[in-house]
């Protein structure tokens, strides 16, 4: 990956996401969470389900039982999530400010085959996508900003 569009984002999180639902099938998700981390050149897709939503910590991604999925442990490498996370370091380390970057994740999340890939998933009716600035807390979700 050379470009960073919303187009050729979003055909990377869309495969990764329905590789991954095979793994959740019966179960019904509440969210799905972008991790965005420039400076270390990495993407992570987490999810939480219903059935886990009570009591968990939106912001605390790293104590959910789906936490980083897209990487998880005999999973086949994800290739192309590496290579996305490399363009967003480039574009980091360049100047390029993480709000920036994140808006267009969050933007790219609501392409046609994202939503293709979110139809191998039962979704609860609260489903939502999330997107936080890693490096801060009781930030917003930028899903919700972009238009």
């Amino acid at each position: 990956m050379t470009s960073l569009t919303r187009e050729a984002i979003a055909s990377v999180l869309a495969e990764r996401l329905t590789y991954i639902s095979k793994d959740f099938t019966g179960r019904s998700l509440a969210v799905v969470d972008i991790g965005i981390f420039p400076w270390h050149g990495t993407v992570e897709i987490s999810l939480l389900f219903d059935d886990e939503i009570d009591g968990a910590d939106l912001e605390e991604i790293a104590a959910w039982p789906a936490y980083a999925w897209s990487d998880k442990q005999g999973a086949e490498y994800w290739q192309a999530g590496a290579e996305l996370g490399t363009v967003f370091q480039k574009q980091y380390r360049e100047g390029v400010p993480l709000d920036s970057l994140l808006l267009l994740v969050a933007n790219a999340l609501t392409q046609p085959g994202v939503t293709k890939a979110l139809s191998e998933y039962q979704l609860s009716e609260s489903f939502k996508f999330q997107l936080l600035n890693p490096d801060t807390t009781g930030g917003p979700n930028y899903c919700a900003l972009q238009s």
